[in-house]
């Protein structure tokens, strides 16, 4: 044996052998661990795939799907390998479809539709039908809010937002139109002292302030954002100047606005009480007319609203109404030192004839007209002075000739008084105060005739006794009672 080993011819022979074995033991093994194709055909799989996607198709046209239901199922395939195995979701031509042929707005179960598998693989699907929702998409108008937030300068006050668009147009499932609470966009206005001109994105939020993701029409807004600065209202004044040709009046006079409102700083305001800048001349005026004025900016104003008025005129044949004696009123006189006497017009008074609209002059009275005359400051003397009338509004003096009053100032009068008689001035020499010395006089006759008379009925009741009557050391002081005119003579002599 040792010697067959120690032989190489012998160690190759066997290596030989060894190796023809080897090889023959591995293709025998290969052969029964790898069976003919013809079986494998025959011998049914199943595999499983999870969260296969469902393709939704043949939804109406206005038609929305709500997000609640399956938009993915679990798919079991049962066949024959070589079948089963190309399969897969990510492959397009194997779809899991949901149809919806037909079918209208509200609830619907369906079931799904497995398209594209090969015959021999049977699909089974979990769950094998869905519940969906439709609903329509509508169109609709929502109003546009813009929030401003913060203070602006101090003084300064923010007014309405003015907006390129009032509305916006959304277009988006019902359901999704009943949660919009409001449509709108914010701007900071902090210390802010002009106009803010900008342009501002447009979101939807519901009641919560959550936004809502829909299509908004437009999607944003030109905004302009008034800053104004201190404001004051004054009186709007129109001025009618002159005075209507004789014949003609104005029975009426409008104008569109009766205030308007001056925007600058606060100091530079307070200079204006009334706006009076609009003057009208009615000198030409036979017709009615309507006017449009601008409104000029004072001074140091920045703004003016509104910026125009218009201004109506109503103009009528006049008529003309006459009050007789009526009183002309002195003013400026210092009644303590001076009095007055007229010249012309006697005593005062005159026929004053006012011209106005009919309407204006039936309603007119004495009491709505006053005649003045100011002779304030005027030393005694006689003058001749311009009679100033105030007159109700469209009315005016309807005479011919300007009028004028003719008149005396004088000192007042001294008054002289006696222990029983006062006697007047020697300086009033007209027949008025004649006239009042009389009356003076016969005043005091009657109360001195009224007390001897007193005297003597007392004396009637007195008891009469020796120490009553009288005696020769008795005098009588009493001065004899001049007739009126012998008062007359003495106070002239």
């Amino acid at each position: 044996m040792d010697k067959w080993l120690g032989n190489i011819t012998v160690v190759r022979i066997v290596a030989v052998i060894f190796g023809i074995l080897l090889w023959a033991f591995v293709q025998l093994d290969q052969q029964v661990a790898t069976p003919p194709p013809s079986v494998i055909d025959y011998i049914e799989q199943s595999r499983g795939i999870d969260d296969f996607p469902i393709t939704i198709s043949n939804l109406g046209e206005g038609l929305h799907i709500q997000d609640k239901y399956y938009s993915s199922v679990n798919v079991v395939l049962k066949g024959k390998e070589t079948d089963i195995k190309p399969v897969s979701k990510e492959n397009e031509k194997y779809k899991i479809e949901l149809d919806l042929s037909n079918k209208l707005a509200g609830i619907h179960h369906i079931e799904l539709d497995s398209i594209g598998f090969p015959d021999d693989v049977e699909v089974e699907l979990y769950p094998p039908k869905v519940t969906v929702i439709i609903e329509e998409i509508i169109t609709t108008s929502l109003p546009i809010d813009i929030k401003v937030k913060g203070e602006p300068g101090e003084g300064y006050e923010v007014k309405k937002p003015i907006l390129s668009a009032e509305e916006v147009s959304i277009t988006a499932p019902s359901s999704v139109i009943e949660q919009i609470s409001t449509v709108q966009s914010s701007i900071d206005v902090t210390n802010v002292r002009e106009d803010i001109v900008t342009e501002l994105p447009l979101k939807a939020y519901d009641k919560d302030s959550k936004q809502i993701d829909v299509g908004i029409n437009p999607a944003t807004v030109k905004v302009e954002i008034p800053i104004l600065s201190p404001s004051k209202t004054l009186d709007l004044r129109v001025n009618l100047r002159g005075e209507t040709p004789k014949g003609y009046s104005v029975v009426s006079f409008k104008q569109s606005v009766d205030e308007v409102t001056l925007y600058g700083s606060q100091d530079v305001l307070e200079d204006y009480n009334v706006y009076d800048d609009i003057e009208i001349d009615l000198s030409n005026l036979t017709s009615d007319r309507v006017s449009s004025h601008i409104l000029t900016i004072p001074d140091g104003i920045k703004k003016i609203e509104p910026q125009k008025v218009e201004v109506e005129i109503i103009i009528v044949p006049s008529e003309t109404k006459t009050f007789a004696n009526f009183p002309i009123t002195i003013i400026g006189l210092n009644t303590k030192e001076y009095e007055i006497a007229f010249n012309e017009p006697k005593d005062g008074l005159l026929d004053l004839m006012i011209e106005g609209a009919p309407s204006i002059l039936e309603n007119i009275s004495e009491n709505n007209i006053d005649a003045t005359v100011d002779i304030s400051g005027l030393p005694p003397g006689s003058y001749e002075r311009s009679i100033q009338l105030t007159l109700p509004n469209f009315v005016k003096y309807g005479g011919d000739s300007p009028l004028k009053v003719s008149l005396e100032i004088k000192p007042v009068s001294d008054e002289v008084t006696d222990s029983e008689v006062t006697e007047p001035s020697s300086e009033v020499t007209n027949e008025e105060g004649e006239a009042e010395i009389i009356d003076e006089i016969e005043n005091q006759s009657e109360n001195i005739e009224g007390g001897i008379q007193s005297e003597m009925d007392d004396g009637l009741n007195l008891p009469i006794s020796e120490e009553s009557l009288p005696t020769d050391n008795v005098s009588t002081n009493f001065e004899p009672v001049l007739n009126e005119e012998e008062q007359l003579d003495e106070i002239n002599q």
